[in-house]
């Protein structure tokens, strides 16, 4: 039962523009001792309900730009080919400290961007 209001938490913080899969993530691996790769997996299985219906309502506003989201998704794409490539020649361990640091940097930039 706690999983499950866990993870109901998580979807509502993500919904409102918090990260939400990284604290997917990081509640993965801690709590419910994921593997790394794993929870990331799970994490994008997860942003993939998210993202479909944020894009289904910002279409329907009108407030995508379709040329540039095309762009942006062919190198997605060869990013997300490259980085399956690299994550099997990798240890776990660093992919959980860049991982940890991306996280970081990344709250630190959000802090200092509502100043």
């Amino acid at each position: 039962m706690i999983k499950y209001l866990v993870s109901l938490v998580i979807a509502v913080l993500s919904g409102m523009g918090t990260g939400g899969g990284g604290l997917l993530v990081a509640y993965l691996t801690l709590f419910c001792e994921a593997e790394q790769v794993a929870a990331q997996g799970a994490n994008l299985l997860f942003f993939l309900g998210s993202a479909s219906a944020s894009t289904l309502f910002s279409a329907k506003q009108g407030r995508i730009k379709w040329r540039l989201t095309f762009v942006m998704s062919a190198f997605g794409s060869a990013a997300t080919v490259l980085g399956a490539m690299l994550v099997g020649a990798v240890s776990t361990d660093i992919i959980k400290k860049i991982f940890g640091a991306m996280l970081f940097i990344t709250g630190i930039a959000s802090i200092l961007k509502k100043q």
